[in-house]
């Protein structure tokens, strides 16, 4: 028990170094950069006995792990460990000359390991991305990671009469795996209706000029404009329709099936309509020119990522929900002018037909480069874990 403890002690004392030469400023790997190389540097800082080898790798595994509530006062987490791949050699065993026992042999204080590696991920393997707890921690709760890293690994014997065990010191890497998803639900298509009971016309046509000229009416109080008409003719029914109007405004969210997630933000198509069966003149429109009674501003925009995920672990199992976003932009300040639809005739409506690359000002970038960490994508790993996403878009807009 004692060897033990000092063995944990030591490991404190045993500095791993790795300086890994990362293929894009997110430092995350993927299936078209795959190399993975980099040094190594091992440093002895307290002398260790019993060492029997030391070896460098690489290697990718599952880790999922289940709290199960005992009782009031106590809980036990289980653990359970699935192997991906894992590829090492030696770069250390004991010799003659280096005083070798049939227990080991010891490393003094100051002895130090230099090298360089080269590895890359399995090509003949469909991956998933790395991900830390992807699920929840807790009683009655699980989760899974799902790791790739570079490793040194010391075989030894921690007491006289002890068995042979491992201690590995490693630098874990981020990996973005297949993300390519077939289903998104029924989020391929989604509409809202946005209604203005009230909106106000920025201008209003001076008949006698033949021109627009500023609106001097300062709101469309729709909740007091029954009161306000006892003092002000405007604000009576039918002189209010020069100054203000109900205005309404559809958004649809179109996303192509199946979805990639490397593919840009132009995947995203979104279209904006104005149902009327009229002609905009003269509410939107006066002699061509826009009394902004149609003017919108997209001022806030969430794309969210949802997750439904299960776990295995043992002879447990936990589902969970996980919400996350993708892009998320405020003060957008995008605007946008029904007198610039086009007209619909055969649905009687007039629409505006944009992406989310153009509304954002990003047409070049993919969804996945929004994100720091990679994503997890649909995945169905027998008995270790399960994963489904939903995408959704949240947009406030608002009468500018």
């Amino acid at each position: 028990m004692y060897s033990e403890v000092m063995w944990r002690l030591r490991k404190e004392k045993v500095k791993s170094d790795f300086k890994i030469e990362y293929p894009n400023p997110q430092e995350m790997f993927s299936q078209d950069d795959t190399h993975v190389t980099g040094k190594m540097k091992l440093e002895i800082i307290h002398h260790l006995n019993r060492v029997l080898s030391i070896d460098i790798g690489f290697r990718g595994y599952y880790l999922t792990r289940y709290t199960e509530q005992v009782d009031t006062n106590s809980s036990v987490t289980y653990e359970e460990t699935t192997d991906l791949f894992d590829e090492s050699r030696r770069i250390f065993e004991p010799k003659e000359q280096k005083n070798k026992s049939s227990k080991g042999c010891t490393l003094p204080a100051g002895e130090s390991f230099d090298m360089s590696f080269a590895y890359e991920f399995p090509s003949d393997q469909n991956l998933p991305s790395s991900c830390y707890r992807l699920g929840k921690e807790g009683s009655e709760r699980g989760n899974v990671s799902v790791c790739y890293e570079v490793y040194t690994c010391f075989s030894y014997i921690p007491s006289i009469l002890g068995k042979k065990k491992k201690t590995y010191y490693s630098s874990n890497l981020k990996y973005q795996g297949c993300c390519d998803v077939e289903h998104w639900e029924s989020t391929h298509m989604s509409q809202s209706s946005l209604s203005f009971p009230g909106k106000l016309k920025i201008m209003i046509p001076d008949e006698e000029q033949g021109v627009l000229v500023k609106n001097y009416m300062k709101g469309a109080h729709v909740h007091s404009r029954l009161l306000r008409s006892v003092f002000d003719d405007n604000y009576k029914k039918g002189n209010i329709d020069q100054f203000a109007k109900k205005s309404e405004i559809n958004v649809k969210l179109s996303i192509p099936q199946p979805l990639y997630l490397y593919s840009t933000l132009d995947a995203f198509s979104i279209t904006f309509e104005l149902p009327l069966n009229t002609s905009l003149e003269p509410d939107y429109t006066y002699k061509g020119q826009s009394t902004k009674l149609g003017f919108f501003r997209v001022t806030f925009m969430w794309l969210k990522l949802i997750q439904d995920v299960k776990i295995y672990c043992k002879d447990y199992s936990y589902k969970t929900v996980k919400k996350s976003p993708l892009l998320q932009l405020s003060d957008l300040n995008v605007d946008l002018d029904v007198a610039n639809f086009k007209f619909d005739e055969a649905n009687n409506t007039y629409f505006h037909t944009t992406t989310l690359g153009k509304l954002v000002g990003d047409s070049i970038s993919c969804i996945i480069s929004k994100t720091d960490d990679p994503i997890v994508g649909d995945f169905d790993v027998h008995k270790v874990f399960t994963n489904k996403n939903t995408l959704s878009l949240n947009m406030e807009i608002s009468d500018a």
